[in-house]
């Protein structure tokens, strides 16, 4: 590869990454709560990488980008990350104290606001990360290809 050339990462790149980073949160899912059930860190790490991938995605739909500048996370996709961690730090003072006891769902809302926000930011890089390892290796398997022709 040519040092100084950036890769553009395709809407392409981000899917697959997508797709690499759920079905990795589903089988370490699956192998901790020893195929008997989904464990409750699963859903917010499914809300974290369908974050990051609308956020990704959403910046390379028309062309593709160069990883450096999506490696700058828009300040409305962080001030949402960190919106959504206070927002569960104030969930309990919003309902009274027995909400909690007899819905449980409250519990389950709560963590995945916390979780997920606290997990969006991470996995936007590491998918980035991903799929701009995926975008060099179609551009080198792109150039091997053409080179033999």
């Amino acid at each position: 590869m040519t040092v100084g050339i950036q890769e553009k990462v395709g809407v392409s790149d981000v899917t697959q990454a997508t797709g690499l980073l759920c079905g990795t949160v589903a089988a370490v899912g699956l192998v901790y709560g020893e195929f008997n059930a989904v464990p409750g860190f699963v859903w917010p790490a499914l809300v974290a990488v369908a974050a990051s991938a609308v956020e990704l995605g959403r910046r390379c739909w028309t062309k593709p980008a160069e990883a450096s500048a999506l490696a700058k996370l828009t300040p409305t996709f962080v001030s949402t990350a960190v919106g959504a961690v206070i927002f569960a730090f104030v969930m309990p003072a919003l309902f009274p104290n027995e909400a909690y006891e007899h819905a449980r769902w409250l519990v389950w809302i709560d963590a995945i606001f916390l979780l997920g926000g606290l997990l969006a930011v991470p996995t936007a890089r590491l998918m980035l990360n991903i799929a701009e390892r995926l975008a060099r290796r179609r551009l080198n398997h792109g150039r091997g290809k053409g080179a033999q022709d």
